[in-house]
């Protein structure tokens, strides 16, 4: 059972990692959207603005919750706020700035200790390890959804938006 929670907690992280492989997507944004490098960076900023200040919040409501219901929080805040931007991206960028930046970061915040704490209590022997197991995912998935979306991008002609409600699903 306990290496299933780790496997759960390292698909989680790749998926909340997701939002470190903005870059793939800002020179296809700025050229199809004419947004200017400042603007285009701003759901990233409002990211990682949000995504913190939630985590202050999130090891409370862990422990008052439950750990599985700040995930699945965590991941619909996440996921709707991905697909929210790919719906109504194209037509005003504020909503890629409210789902990516905002929404998304909420979630994060709320869903990333969640395999971290988690690990631990079932690993309390070989915490550090299976703590870096757990975040490895985080950067994994930004490997993974940069590869994805940049080849489709490139090869299939999709626009970042569509990507957006792809990963947000």
């Amino acid at each position: 059972m306990r290496y299933a929670i780790l496997a759960a907690s390292v698909l989680i992280q790749l998926c909340l990692g997701a939002t470190y492989s903005w870059s793939i997507f800002v020179n296809e944004l700025r050229s199809r959207g004419g947004i200017g490098q400042g603007w285009v960076q701003l759901p990233f900023t409002a990211f990682y603005i949000v995504f913190p200040a939630a985590a202050i919040f999130a090891g409370g409501l862990i422990q008052r919750f439950g750990p599985r219901r700040c995930a699945m929080a965590g991941g619909l805040l996440f996921g709707g706020g991905w697909i929210l931007a790919g719906l109504f991206g194209p037509m005003h960028f504020a909503f890629t700035v409210l789902g990516i930046g905002l929404l998304g970061g909420a979630g994060v915040g709320l869903a990333y200790l969640v395999p971290i704490t988690t690990c631990v209590l079932w690993f309390p022997r070989q915490k550090g390890l299976v703590t870096g197991i757990a975040v490895a995912g985080f950067g994994g998935g930004a490997a993974l959804v940069a590869a994805f979306a940049g080849h489709w991008i490139e090869a299939s002609a999709w626009s970042p938006f569509d990507c957006f409600r792809l990963f947000g699903v």
